[in-house]
């Protein structure tokens, strides 16, 4: 059920995007690594970084997460 409501909204709104980032993390316990990966298969523009032991939250990882959003958008931005 997931799967098809995320479908159906994410879809249609990430498709207009220029580029589309999710950090995900091995250990989400609420989000699998699968569901990520099925969403970066949907999207052409999307770029999927699984954080190795993050879990959901992140809470153990913020600095990673971070790094990654940073690295992610000085790429889109062109200054």
């Amino acid at each position: 059920m997931f799967r098809q409501t995320l479908s159906k909204i994410a879809l249609n709104f990430f498709l207009n995007m220029d580029r589309v980032l999710t950090v995900h993390g091995s250990d989400d316990e609420i989000i699998s690594v699968d569901d990520a990966k099925e969403f970066d298969r949907l999207i052409s523009n999307h770029k999927l970084q699984i954080l190795a032991g993050a879990n959901h939250g992140f809470s153990k990882h913020r600095e990673n997460l971070a790094s990654l959003v940073i690295d992610f958008l000085e790429d889109e931005v062109q200054l």
